[in-house]
């Protein structure tokens, strides 16, 4: 069972990363195909907020990066947290378990 589980959660996140990698179709042009559903809501939108900050804030492209990636781990921060409190509170009771064995 545990085999089947992480073949899963393997291919599972192996098939998000190729997803999410905003690998698209390129036009005879060369130029990324706009009709993509990854392209028009993540990388189209993620590219125009970086050129925006690059360009008006006076920031280069390096910091426009670091501070999307803070406002990213920002949102991402519950989830984050309520992950940490889980994995806690699963080895609280791993470590009561092997105290009985």
């Amino acid at each position: 069972m545990r085999k089947i589980k992480k073949w899963l959660i393997t291919s599972g996140l192996l098939g998000v990363v190729i997803t999410l990698s905003g690998c698209v179709r390129r036009l005879d042009d060369g130029s990324p195909d706009p009709n993509g559903l990854i392209y028009r809501f993540l990388v189209n939108p993620l590219g125009s907020f970086l050129t925006y900050m690059a360009d008006n804030w006076g920031l280069g492209f390096g910091w426009a990066i670091i501070v999307l990636t803070v406002i990213i781990r920002c949102i991402l921060m519950p989830l984050m947290i309520n992950q940490s409190r889980k994995s806690m509170f699963q080895s609280e009771k791993t470590a009561i378990l092997e105290a009985t064995n």
